[in-house]
This record gives structure tokens, sequence and C-alpha cells, in this order.
């Protein structure tokens, strides 16, 4: 069962995924890295992919593709 995280635990958690967090420039913009040890191309679709449900919010069961194509722009 998946824990529901609301409230200050939310931004904290939230604040983690990001911390990992490409910035703004290269062709990785974006890509979250899979640890700390910084961004690797071999995993990080694999990190970002994960990232996703708790970035948004979404669970396995609400996730839904059927969005506009391409990648949102980063509030750069």
């Amino acid at each position: 069962m998946a824990q529901v995280v609301k409230g200050s635990s939310l931004v904290r958690a939230r604040d983690y995924l990001k911390s990992p967090q490409v910035g703004c420039t290269g062709p990785d913009a974006g890509a979250i890295a899979f640890d700390a040890s910084g961004f690797t191309p071999a995993n990080a679709p694999r990190a970002t992919a994960q990232a996703v449900l708790g970035l948004t919010g979404a669970t396995l069961v609400t996730l839904r593709g059927g969005g506009p194509d391409g990648a949102p722009a980063l509030n750069c």
C-alpha cells in the first residue's frame, strides 16, 4: 500500500526529489540523477521515470498518458 504524503512532508519530499535534478542547460535539462554521485545518462531515464510519481502526486493507478506532446518548459 502506498503512503499518502501531505502538507509540509509533501513539500520536503518534492524538494528532495528535485535536488538531483539537472539544471536548465544542455540536452539533459530537467532529468533526475539516480543518486548524489551525479548525473549519468545510463540510469537517468529510470531515475526520472521513478521521480515523476513523487513530483506529480500521481500513483500508478492514477497516472495517465495522453497529455500534450513534448516536455513542459522548465522554470529557470
